[in-house]
């Protein structure tokens, strides 16, 4: 061979590799546009038929489907499985991972890959268990409003979601292998055949899976500590929450001998709720009005009402955060868009950086509590038989409570440190700006009126409250475009990749703690530390915000709200309060290490370490404490509006 031939065959040997991994990449490529296309059109057909459907009870020439809600409610099933599917290739699903700069590279690659694992186990289920299911369903079963079509299509998305899991799955596994040598290879291979074995067995019994003596763990019991251990077990090894959930439960079924089929039906059941669309709407809603120029307006609004005070602009933070959330119902909505206008603006004018981000980050919290929330209306859903528009109500002291006392803590600051005053209040700008916001703000009053007044559910509501921001932001504000839409809707599917498949696993996971009866387990413990109304309330509320450290909002509500609400209303808090300690609770989470989610953006916004934001941000805690005390053991605070209108 010439010399220099064998360096341009390895030359070109290396090319051909390099094209193989461009064109596999491609080919992935091409599935995620497909996927989060047809999303999106999943997405975009839910809002339409359902505003139809409202508009069609109103208006005389236009239709009202009666096959509306249960093609919704299927669409979304499609959307929560297809969407988190992308999330898995994006590796946007919650996990733990507030400890990765503290853990070695290798040891988080190896959980990782245990991580991908067990979630092809878990779609491999989803997919051989879940046809079957459907397919026996669809034997018999059709649906209500369209006997011509059977159940099969109401069933089909959990072996669709396993399909498509596996599917980006697949590239993880590519990425992860292609430097593996062959027997790496060789042993995922042969991982991969026992977990297809795994998937066709007969779930065994609870005497063959493990010979534990009956003195340490009773059969009673083995159940409940298969469920809670493996899911906490797999939290630490920072598997995606989502998943974490779904599988804890099967290894829970697993233990007692039944059948997978639940898996299926939980889930479906989970996320075929009519008053849950209203979680896609609304988040589609606030990121609309937030990608339409709002921001500023409700500045410069409350900047007229605010302004003039010693610390104005943080005065302006806060009473804008009050007004954004009510649009976004987002905390980190609120910190990432406010935050990017009001923390170079407060530097700017003189005021500590490491304040400006506290006071955002803190203020943001208010959007949870001020309607309309998409958590709020997670909580109702998961909780069962809560007014979601008691709710909304119950939600507008408790966030005024909050920003009075976020702003006596930052008045306070800035008189010590001499921040300085905004212009002087003006009457005739008040009303210049209030008419400019108009707007934005009666996209809140269409949701809260609409449905107090009985005019259209929640979930109704929302979908016209979508079709009302699209046209402001459009056409009123000019702001957003038609391409700028088509962004916002990716974001959209964004956001909803993680919350819905959330959704529907912690759905199953609920399922197991009732037939456990681990709520009353739970009720029964805390009950005989102390059978005080106050030291129960306080432990509650010491729960929540422990758990706020470790685990994101979504989670927290859908796996708590079980096993707390009873033993709240057993000391007589009612569950509409309770839902707003909860929501507050978690929203003190979002601001606390090291998992706070909002920490994490207002320090990114700010370019600041987050050490030294929570230093900051320690007096506006004691704010925030203290306004938790008060929703506490003041019921009036959250039940007096609802009260009014329940008369």
């Amino acid at each position: 061979m010439p010399p220099g031939t064998e360096k341009s065959v390895t030359e070109n040997n290396e090319k051909t590799i390099v094209e193989r991994k461009d064109v596999v990449t491609k080919i992935f490529d091409a599935l995620y546009s497909i996927t989060l296309f047809i999303c999106k059109l999943l997405l975009i057909a839910d809002i339409l038929i359902t505003s139809m459907a409202v508009a069609g009870r109103y208006v005389s020439f236009i239709p009202d489907p009666a096959w509306s809600e249960e093609v919704v409610l299927s669409c979304m099933s499609y959307l929560a499985v297809l969407s988190g599917a992308l999330a898995i290739r994006r590796r946007a699903h919650i996990r733990m991972n507030a400890f990765d700069i503290y853990i070695p590279e290798k040891l988080l690659r190896a959980s990782d890959l245990i991580s991908d694992f067990a979630v092809t186990v878990l779609a491999l289920i989803m997919m051989t268990v879940g046809w079957k299911y459907a397919v026996s369903i669809g034997r018999f079963g059709k649906y209500i409003s369209i006997p011509s079509l059977s159940k099969f299509w109401m069933y089909f998305p959990i072996p669709l979601a396993g399909i498509a899991m596996l599917v980006f799955l697949l590239e993880s596994f590519y990425n992860r292998f292609k430097k593996l040598t062959k027997s790496g290879i060789i042993a995922f291979v042969l991982f991969i055949a026992a977990c297809l074995f795994m998937t066709f067995v007969k779930p065994v019994s609870l005497e063959a899976v493990l010979a534990i003596p009956q003195k340490f763990i009773s059969k009673e019991t083995l159940p409940i500590w298969f469920l809670l251990g493996s899911f906490f077990l797999m939290i630490v090894l920072r598997f995606p929450i989502a998943y974490a959930v779904a599988l804890s439960a099967i290894l829970c079924l697993q233990v007692q001998g039944m059948e997978f089929r639940i898996v299926g039906q939980q889930m479906v059941k989970g996320i075929s709720s009519f008053s849950l669309m209203a979680v896609p709407f609304f988040i589609t809603m606030g990121m609309l009005m937030g990608s339409g120029g709002i921001s500023n307006k409700l500045i410069s609004l409350a900047d007229a009402c605010v302004g003039w005070m010693r610390g104005g602009l943080a005065m302006v933070n806060i009473v804008a955060s009050y007004f954004f959330g009510g649009i976004s119902g987002s905390a980190s909505a609120d910190t990432a868009s406010i935050g990017a206008i009001m923390i170079p603006m407060m530097v700017d004018q003189g005021y500590d950086a490491d304040f400006s981000t506290a006071v955002t980050i803190t203020s943001s919290c208010e959007g949870l509590l001020v309607p309309p929330s998409h958590n709020m209306v997670i909580y109702a859903t998961t909780a069962g038989g809560v007014s979601v528009g008691s709710l909304f109500l119950a939600g507008y002291l408790p966030g005024a409570v909050l920003a009075v006392s976020l702003m006596v803590g930052s008045y306070i600051i800035s008189v010590r440190r001499n921040y300085p005053k905004g212009a002087p209040f003006s009457v005739k700008r008040l009303f210049k700006e209030t008419a400019s916001s108009l707007w934005a703000l009666a996209a809140v009053l269409i949701v809260v009126v609409g449905v107090v007044g009985g005019v259209f559910t929640a979930t109704e509501s929302a979908a016209i409250a979508v079709i009302y921001s699209l046209i402001v932001a459009i056409f009123i504000y000019r702001e957003l475009t038609w391409k700028g839409v088509w962004r916002v809707l990716e974001e959209c599917i964004n956001t909803l990749s993680i919350v819905l498949i959330l959704i529907a696993t912690s759905s199953v996971f609920g399922y197991c703690l009732t037939l456990l009866k681990v709520p009353s387990l739970a009720a029964s413990a805390i009950t005989g530390f102390s059978s005080n109304p106050v030291v129960i309330a306080i432990l509650l509320n010491i729960i929540l915000l422990v758990l706020g450290c470790i685990m994101d909002m979504a989670p927290i509500i859908l796996i708590t709200t079980p096993i707390l609400l009873p033993i709240a209303t057993s000391i007589g808090i009612d569950p509409i309060q309770f839902g707003i300690m909860m929501v507050l609770n978690c929203g003190i989470g979002l601001l606390t290490p090291p998992v706070g989610a909002v920490l994490f953006i207002g320090s990114a916004v700010s370019k600041l370490s987050i050490e030294k934001v929570v230093k900051a941000t320690l007096p506006f805690y004691i704010c925030m404490i203290v306004t938790l005390v008060m929703v506490t053991f003041i019921p009036a605070i959250s039940m007096w509006i609802p009260s009014l209108f329940a008369r």
